[in-house]
């Protein structure tokens, strides 16, 4: 189910920022003197994410004795699987971490993720918390902040 949002007219007080190793979490206040800031509340590192799946994984633990390849042989079907669940365990961490914070934020939200990950993660927060969502980007803003992030999410498509 893909998570696409019709074009909102506010921009959340809430912005939930991830890519597949880092989470931030930002808060957006209206203030008469300033005008709209953007606020960086939490950021969460997820340590699984990075890395090469070699360094974290053997490949002994797959290896098996055959003729044909002078001793040792490896199933590429067995590493696929591998980092495939890790991908999943990836999103879901980021999910509980995100529910936790949207727990305890009762108002609408809005979320950007690069797009080959966005529907991923937001398919393991809860539906209750996923229908406040009001601003959803497929777009890759871990690394944006302030002013920049909020011109983002008001040119929403």
């Amino acid at each position: 189910m893909p998570f696409s949002l019709g074009v909102s007219k506010r921009i959340p007080s809430l912005l939930i920022v991830a890519d597949r190793g880092c989470l931030k979490l930002f808060r957006l206040e209206e203030t008469p003197s300033f005008g709209r800031k953007v606020h960086l509340l939490e950021t969460v590192r997820i340590d699984a994410a990075h890395g090469r799946y070699r360094d974290k994984f053997s490949d002994q633990a797959g290896a098996f004795p055959t003729g044909g390849t002078a001793g040792q042989g490896n199933s590429i079907g067995e590493r696929m699987s591998m980092e495939t669940e890790e991908e999943t365990r990836i999103f879901r961490h980021l999910a509980v971490q995100m529910s936790s914070w949207l727990t305890e934020h009762h108002g609408a939200w809005g979320f950007a993720a690069p797009p080959e990950i966005n529907a991923a993660i937001l398919k393991e927060i809860d539906p209750h918390l996923r229908e406040r969502l009001t601003s959803n980007l497929p777009s890759d803003l871990i690394h944006v902040e302030g002013p920049r992030l909020l011109q983002h999410f008001r040119a929403e498509p």
